[in-house]
């Protein structure tokens, strides 16, 4: 019984502190982080590929599978929009060229095709993170890409 109370007790706590807020401010998380942004990591034919999955169409980001760390390196950039018609997939692609990558701290424009970084030695050395943002800076999505040992 006494475990029963404590546990309906906690229960009520948590309800409280995290249903309050949102009666009263509305949602907590920014409108972008309401867009559907799916990420994924591809291998095949000796590349690497951070997939990211929006509403206006997909953004395919080519690496060489063989990275270490310290490595200066050449990614390339896909586009390819969604829609039904010219109209749509022309707006759709202007929506995903406005997207920055952001590879290890380093940042490069969709719209650039081709991205030169460097892996820095520092950190994990097991893998490296690649982000996408909205063209306000705001994150949208990010994946860590696992580099060779």
């Amino acid at each position: 019984m006494r475990f029963c109370t404590a546990r309906i007790v906690q229960l009520l706590i948590y309800s409280i502190l995290f249903t309050t807020p949102l009666l009263a401010y509305g949602p907590i998380l920014p409108a972008v982080y309401s867009v559907k942004t799916v990420t994924s990591i591809e291998n095949s034919n000796g590349l690497k590929t951070a997939i990211f999955d929006t509403e206006a169409g997909r953004i395919r980001f080519n690496l060489p599978d063989d990275m270490i760390a310290g490595d200066s390196l050449t990614g390339t950039v896909y586009t390819e929009p969604a829609g039904k018609n010219e109209k749509e997939r022309g707006k759709n692609l202007e929506k995903l060229n406005a997207h920055v990558l952001d590879v290890a701290g380093q940042n490069s424009a969709v719209s650039n095709r081709i991205f030169k970084f460097e892996l820095p030695i520092t950190g994990s050395g097991v893998k490296f993170m690649v982000g996408l943002k909205d063209r306000k800076g705001n994150r949208v999505s990010s994946i860590d890409v696992p580099l060779s040992l």
